[in-house]
């Protein structure tokens, strides 16, 4: 249901004016930033969305409020509706995401929403609040912090139940009492402010059973305990009570607790990180790269991209570019790897289009290959489609929001066929993986030339082996860069490319492969602008030094 409800509102982004960087020839996405509260802040600035996302996620949070409400009315008519599974936001945490998130779109976003956009909000937002009663900002907030402070809770879980660490976990770690301490203290500061006296006493004796004596020895297990009495205690006690007066003023208590809390822990289990035993808030350590390599070791081979994925990884990590496009999908290999390039960077996203045609025999190669899977993350993955596979190792590796499938099949000989795409423009990198015959090389860098950065490359696998493309490319190049157009080029762009290569070069570099198969080359066109100096920019040792930077 998530992703059908992605789908749909790419549909609605391509006909109608969503989002204003999606008008022909529009700006791209301001630095406006919506904070998600209920994320954990990390290095990356992961919790951090652009308006697009914060409407995509808007979009899917309202559906699922709304869907539960339905479900449970069904329920009360005698419909199972099996909507209990832990693993899910629950209903009222849809609830509370998408109330928050449309009130960030009309405060922060308006200016980067289009008329449809501006409405397609205010009536998702109508919907929404005719399903239950709204709470006031403060104990939105309040309730969000709190969504936060249970995950990270339950983070802990795993950690504890490791066997190969038990030494480590039963040592006390440096800074865990002054936190638990803090937790508490503020725990108590808010239900005494909310005038619940029952409560206070209640959490005090639940205290009493779930810390040691000596405070000042603890460890990872007791701030697990303590954290769960912490959220039972403010859930109970209605810190959300907006007819308790000092309710505001407990709620920002409540939010600067757990944002000092998550700041501390994240650095004692960075801590933990370093000798090996965590990677992060999330869980147990990990080396993803390791992990995706066992898999490209199966899925690479089929279609040739085990090596080169690897090279695209490092490229993304060395340029960092911010919009990465890949016209055919294929299994995935190279687009889960410049995704994880990019949220290593920190920066990017990859949208990898295809119609999905040869996706289906994801199952069946992951079944086959089950004795090299097994004992690794990847032993489990299935799906009855090659869709549900790749979704499922998106998952695995944490890149939902770094990788974007756009189910579509592609149409070089439509003029306008990539205007209507959800990727944004300018465009940094771009990978073509499923025609490199003459014509179709001419076709896609008719549509693509005026899509791309300044300072940018374009891809074209298995062009620099076959024979006609590889001449089609050397005479090509060499003409654009004596700023000549060639017309069979310039009939395939609707927008004038003697402007658009005016003071631009490609630098054409043939990438072969010395083993022998069909797929073995991949043409690679890198667009700079005409100066003294390398591109993408950075420093240049001794140019300064001149007068010259």
């Amino acid at each position: 249901m998530h992703e059908a409800l992605h789908q749909k509102l790419y549909d609605i982004r391509h006909t109608h004016s969503g989002l204003r960087g999606d008008f022909p020839g529009g700006r791209r996405e301001s630095e406006v930033e919506v904070v998600s509260l209920w994320n954990t802040e990390d290095a990356p600035g992961s919790n951090r969305w652009a308006p697009s996302r914060c409407l995509a996620a808007f979009h899917v949070y309202v559906h699922l409020a709304v869907y539960a409400k339905l479900a449970d009315a069904a329920k009360d008519d005698g419909f199972e509706c099996g909507f209990g599974d832990a693993r899910l936001v629950s209903a009222e945490s849809a609830f509370r995401r998408a109330l928050y998130l449309g009130a960030q779109l009309r405060d922060q976003c308006a200016a980067e929403l289009g008329v449809a956009g501006q409405s397609l909000v205010e009536w998702l937002s109508q919907c929404l609040e005719s399903t239950s009663e709204v709470p006031s900002d403060s104990e939105l907030r309040a309730a969000l912090f709190l969504e936060r402070y249970d995950q990270e809770a339950r983070s802990i879980g795993p950690l504890i139940a490791r066997t190969d660490v038990e030494d480590l976990l039963a040592s006390p770690i440096e800074g865990l009492s002054q936190l638990v301490e803090r937790e508490i203290s503020s725990t108590r500061q808010v239900l005494s402010m909310c005038q619940t006296d029952q409560p206070l006493a209640q959490f005090d004796q639940v205290l009493t059973t779930c810390l040691p004596p000596d405070h000042s020895t603890l460890y990872l297990a007791d701030v697990q305990r303590v954290r769960e009495a912490v959220r039972r205690a403010l859930t109970l006690a209605a810190v959300g009570d907006g007819r308790v007066e000092a309710a505001p003023l407990a709620h920002r208590v409540v939010e600067s607790m757990v944002d000092a809390s998550s700041t501390q822990l994240q650095r004692m289990l960075s801590g933990l990180a370093a000798v090996g035993t965590v990677d992060d808030v999330r869980g147990a350590s990990r080396d993803r790269r390791a992990e995706l390599l066992q898999l490209t070791d199966i899925i690479g081979e089929v279609f040739g991209t085990e090596d080169f994925c690897l090279f695209l990884f490092s490229l993304v990590r060395m340029h960092v570019p911010k919009v990465i496009v890949e016209l055919r999908t294929g299994l995935g290999t190279s687009a889960f790897w410049m995704a994880l390039a990019a949220e290593m960077n920190g920066v990017g996203h990859v949208w990898t289009v295809d119609d999905l045609s040869q996706v289906d025999r994801y199952s069946r190669l992951l079944s086959k290959n089950q004795p090299r899977l097994a004992g690794t993350v990847w032993q489990d993955v299935c799906g009855s489609t090659g869709l549900e596979c790749m979704v499922a190792i998106r998952e695995i590796l944490r890149l939902e929001e770094q990788l974007t499938f756009v189910q579509r099949k592609m149409e070089l000989g439509d003029p306008g066929h990539f205007d209507g795409y959800d990727f944004q423009e300018p465009v940094d990198m771009l990978f073509s993986d499923f025609n490199h015959g003459p014509s179709a090389i001419l076709e896609l860098l008719g549509h693509f030339l005026p899509r791309m950065a300044r300072a940018s490359s374009v891809f074209i696998d298995g062009a620099s082996t076959s024979w006609p493309s590889y001449l089609l490319l050397e005479q090509l190049v060499e003409q654009l860069n004596q700023a000549r157009v060639p017309a069979l080029l310039q009939d395939r762009c609707s927008v004038d490319l003697a402007s658009i290569m005016r003071n631009r070069r490609i630098v054409l570099v043939h990438l072969t492969k010395a083993k022998r198969r069909v797929q073995n080359s991949t043409a690679w066109l890198k667009l700079e602008p005409v100066d003294l100096q390398p591109h993408p920019a950075t420093s240049v040792r001794g140019l300064a030094e001149r007068g010259l930077g």
